[in-house]
């Protein structure tokens, strides 16, 4: 564990994990983790395995509530569906400022 305050701690997690494309973009408190850095399915899961890990956070990880599961060629689906005129699913918003609050409250909400 390191001694840097948990939002240094969370936005160099972050950083890492996002898609290479979007590391350098700026993450504030409300950067969303899907919308803005693109981490879905197993990087979701990384990211709740890794606030256990640093932070005791607890309960389990609602992860469909945030992002898709992992699935092969995302983007491309999401791209076609775009194209098309076919609803997108709308997700939960979970931002830089969430990830805080449940680091703060040790668990994941109900």
């Amino acid at each position: 564990m390191s001694d840097a305050p948990p939002f240094d701690r969370v936005v160099n997690y972050l950083r890492s994990a996002s898609l290479p494309g979007r590391r350098g973009l700026p993450i504030t408190l409300d950067t969303e983790i899907h919308g803005d850095l693109g981490l879905y399915g197993d990087d979701l899961w990384e990211l709740a395995n890794w606030l256990h890990k640093e932070f005791r956070v607890a309960g389990a990880f609602p992860l469909t509530r945030y992002g898709p599961g992992e699935m092969p060629h995302l983007s491309i689906l999401l791209r076609l569906k775009k194209l098309l005129g076919l609803k997108q699913v709308a997700y939960e918003s979970l931002t830089v400022r969430s990830v805080l609050s449940v680091i703060e409250a040790g668990k994941w909400p109900t």
